[in-house]
């Protein structure tokens, strides 16, 4: 988790603005210092305490009309994509496309990792069931890059990788 950390400094360091979709409890996040943060989550129990240092909002990540196009420099979704539906999972990534400025950073494990709500480790949320998975040649064919594989295990000491993946805009600002 500490090289996930580490990345995720890296990336959203000199970042003005970010918003970060599944956010949870913000057991990334927290040990992140970001400017102009916004946490979106739908599970209420999760944002509670991250509520108490950030701005949250809670709201479904399946439609985010709400955000106007380029309103954040980074966008980033970290363990969420595999939570949805692969068709919503495909729709979140334009979304978070069209509200970004500058960046988008996915991390979600590499292929299809079976996940049952009370395998999370975390509150045992129906929203904590995987229910898709993504190839890194999926990710690359949608115009992401690499930029590392975190490994990782689960309460079955499965072992994966999680994938870290970037796209970067240029945008005239």
């Amino acid at each position: 988790m500490n090289n996930l950390i580490a990345l995720l400094q890296q990336e959203t360091s000199d970042m003005n603005s970010t918003l970060d979709l599944g956010c949870g409890d913000g057991r990334f996040t927290k040990r992140l210092n970001l400017e102009n943060y916004l946490g979106v989550d739908i599970y209420q129990p999760e944002l509670d305490e991250l509520k108490l240092t950030h701005n949250v909002v809670q709201l479904d990540i399946t439609n985010l009309s709400i955000f106007v196009d380029k309103s954040f420099d980074c966008v980033m979704a970290v363990d969420v994509v595999e939570h949805l539906k692969k068709k919503d999972a495909l729709n979140l990534i334009v979304s978070m496309e069209r509200i970004a400025r500058k960046k988008v950073i996915i991390v979600t494990p590499e292929g299809y990792l079976e996940q049952t709500p009370y395998e999370s480790g975390m509150d045992p949320s129906e929203y904590q069931r995987h229910l898709t998975g993504f190839s890194l040649e999926e990710l690359k064919h949608l115009g992401y890059r690499l930029l590392d594989r975190i490994p990782g295990d689960d309460i079955h000491n499965r072992k994966w990788n999680g994938l870290f993946v970037v796209k970067e805009f240029k945008w005239n600002q």
